[in-house]
């Protein structure tokens, strides 16, 4: 503290004193830290930056709620689809995975969805909750949705097409197969994958 106050124009050393008091598992101290940090940070890329830790620290002190709803506002103000705002992303989903709350991220998910129909992203994310939850079904019915409102959407499809082969349903998989050919005639993982499929339906 005394070279914060001695350098209060310097985050660089603030930076240092807060990471040091994390891996001292100092959560609570940390926070502070972050928190000052965040009003005298210098441009909104670091703001948000150490708004994303405070986040963090809330999360470790058991704060979860209060953190959830910290990393959605951050969310909120970011584009879609860019590098920080699946950065974000990742860290609102840790808060759920960590406590294997599979059930909570996908109705975080569904939620959002319905709020925002036409955030494909946010759907083709629940289908992939929804796989590692082993609700394979509700997976299904998810990426269907979204190639109802952009038939051209290949991850939506390659994820339609594992589930589809995980069920044993391989000439369903082979009709999508096709589909992504057609724009894609010469991809070598696609022929590959198809031959594969092929291959196990001997």
């Amino acid at each position: 503290q005394q070279l914060i106050d001695r350098f209060p124009g310097d985050t660089t050393i603030a930076e240092k004193v807060a990471a040091s008091l994390v891996a001292e598992q100092q959560f609570e101290s940390a926070l502070e830290h972050y928190a000052r940090l965040v009003e005298r940070a210098r441009t909104p890329e670091s703001k948000l930056s150490y708004q994303v830790k405070v986040a963090q620290m809330r999360s470790k002190l058991g704060q979860t709620d209060r953190a959830r709803e910290q990393l959605q506002t951050i969310l909120n103000k970011l584009r879609p689809g860019s590098w920080l705002h699946a950065k974000v992303r990742d860290q609102l989903e840790q808060s759920y995975l960590s406590t294997g709350d599979f059930d909570g991220l996908a109705k975080y998910y569904t939620e959002r969805a319905d709020h925002s129909p036409d955030d494909l992203d946010s759907l083709i994310r629940l289908g992939q909750i929804l796989v590692g939850a082993d609700r394979p079904l509700e997976a299904e019915s998810t990426f269907r949705k979204v190639l109802e409102r952009s038939a051209q959407n290949t991850e939506a499809r390659r994820s339609l097409i594992e589930i589809l082969i995980n069920d044993d349903r391989a000439g369903e998989a082979v009709s999508q197969f096709e589909v992504l050919l057609r724009d894609d005639p010469a991809n070598p993982d696609l022929l590959m994958r198809l031959g594969e499929i092929h291959l196990g339906n001997l």
